[in-house]
C-alpha cells in the first residue's frame, strides 16, 4: 500500500459516520434507529425519519414529502424538515453539528428506497464533501409480510388519529386494494433499490439485512461491527413498531406473492438464505 493510500485510509477512518437508512418500511428500521440512538457514541438528532431527499429528488413519487406544497405534504411535517429541504446545505450543517461531540449520526427514512442511482451518488458526494464516512443500511422483509404489516400500521395510525377502528374485513379489503399500488411497490420492489445502491456505493459502505433473522445474536454483532457501536444482546428481547396481529387470508397471500414474484426470485438468487426466510407460497 502506498503512502497516499495509507494516509487516505487513516483520514477516512477519522471521519464521523453518517448512517443513511433507505428502508424497507416495516422491516426493522425503527428497532435499528432505537438501537443506534441509545449508543454512547451516537447523536441521531431530533428525528428518525427526516424525509428530505425523497421529496426533493423524487417529488412525483413522494408528494407527501414535498414540504413546499401545503396541498400534498404530510400534516405532521416539522419546521426543521421544512428548513432542511428548503436549503439542502443546511441538512449537512445540521448533521455536522450533531457530531461535534459524537462519532455517528444519520437519517433513517425508509422511502429513500425509491431514490435513483443518480440521487444516491449525489447524496454520497455531498456527505463526503461534508467530511462524513457514509454507511448505508437496507433491511428487507418477506414482501407479502411487509405489505401486510404496512396495511396494519395504516389501520392502527388511522385509529390513533380518532377514526373508527377497522374490522378484519375492512383491513383485508384495504390490503387487497393497496398491495399492487405504486405506493406499495416503490417500498417492496427490493431489486430496484438494490440495483440503484450497487451503482452508487462501494460494497463496503452497504449493509444488507433481513427482518426475519436480524434479531439473532450473530447478526446483531455484524450490525454493531459495521456501524462501530457496542453489541448489546439485551436489545434482542425488544421489538419496535410491532403492529397488532391479524390474519391475512391465504388467497390474498398468494395473490400478493404472485404479484411480487420477480422480487422474490431476484432475492432468492442473490441472497440464498431468503429461500428459507421467505419460502414460496
Amino acid at each position: 500500500m502506498t503512502f497516499w493510500k495509507q494516509w487516505r485510509l487513516l483520514f477516512d477512518n477519522n471521519r464521523p459516520v453518517f448512517v443513511l437508512g433507505v428502508g424497507a418500511q416495516k422491516a426493522g428500521t425503527t428497532w435499528l434507529y432505537q438501537y443506534l440512538k441509545a449508543c454512547e457514541n451516537t447523536n441521531m438528532g431530533d428525528l428518525k425519519e427526516y424525509h428530505i431527499w425523497d421529496g426533493l429528488l423524487q417529488p412525483e413519487k413522494f408528494p407527501e414529502f414535498v414540504y413546499s406544497n401545503p396541498q400534498t405534504c404530510d400534516a405532521n411535517v416539522t419546521d426543521l424538515q421544512r428548513e432542511l429541504q428548503a436549503d439542502p446545505q443546511a441538512y449537512f450543517r445540521y448533521f455536522r453539528n450533531l457530531v461535534e461531540n459524537s462519532e455517528i449520526t444519520g437519517d433513517l427514512s425508509p422511502s429513500y428506497c425509491g431514490l435513483s442511482a443518480k440521487d444516491f451518488r449525489f447524496i454520497r458526494q455531498q456527505l463526503r464533501r461534508a467530511n462524513f464516512r457514509v454507511k448505508i443500511v437496507f433491511l428487507m422483509r418477506d414482501p407479502v409480510e411487509r405489505c401486510w404489516s404496512a396495511s396494519r400500521m395504516f389501520a392502527r395510525n388511522r385509529e390513533m388519529r380518532g377514526s373508527p377502528g377497522w374490522t378484519q374485513e375492512q383491513l383485508v379489503d384495504h390490503f387487497a386494494q393497496e398491495f399492487p399500488s405504486a405506493h406499495y411497490q416503490v417500498r417492496t420492489r427490493y431489486e430496484q433499490t438494490l440495483q440503484a445502491l450497487d451503482r452508487a456505493f462501494p460494497g463496503k459502505e452497504v449493509y444488507l439485512g433481513f427482518y426475519e433473522n436480524m434479531f439473532e445474536l450473530a447478526n446483531l454483532q455484524a450490525v454493531a461491527k459495521f456501524f462501530g457501536v457496542a453489541t448489546r444482546p439485551d436489545e434482542l428481547e425488544r421489538t419496535r413498531n410491532a403492529s397488532a396481529g391479524a390474519v391475512l387470508p391465504e388467497n390474498l397471500r398468494k395473490q400478493c406473492h404472485d404479484f411480487y414474484r420477480s422480487t422474490y426470485e431476484y432475492c432468492w438468487a442473490r441472497f440464498p438464505q431468503t429461500r428459507k426466510l421467505w419460502p414460496p407460497v
